[in-house]
């Protein structure tokens, strides 16, 4: 199937449907926000804040109430971080950065906007 070009992003040709290039640089801006959430949850499981680290399942989809410690809860979402869709990422950026969860990239997503 031959790709069509729509534009260019950050040096990468973002085509429909989408090229290896646009994979790999996704999952090069999922890798560093992944990083972000990753200090985070440390940074409140070191402090047992469990409402921040529901803040951080949120993001997809998921939530934990009573019954769960603060261990069993830090387990799950260090699972889940490892299995989230980069589109899952793209669409809940700008939440994360406005709770402070991940610092803002540098370098976006491609493809997703076109």
């Amino acid at each position: 199937m031959k790709k069509k070009l729509i534009g260019q992003k950050y040096g990468v040709q973002i085509t429909k449907p989408w090229n290896q290039q646009m994979y790999a640089w996704n999952d090069l801006v999922a890798k560093v926000i992944k990083i972000d959430l990753y200090k985070k949850l440390e940074e409140f499981y070191k402090n047992n804040d469990i409402d921040g680290m529901n803040e951080i399942a949120q993001s997809f989809g998921a939530g934990y109430g009573e019954g769960y410690d603060v261990d069993s809860i830090y387990d799950g979402i260090f699972e889940d971080l490892k299995d989230i869709q980069n589109y899952q990422l793209n669409e809940e950026l700008e939440w994360l950065v406005s709770k402070n969860l991940i610092n803002k990239p540098k370098y976006e997503f491609v493809g997703y906007d076109k």
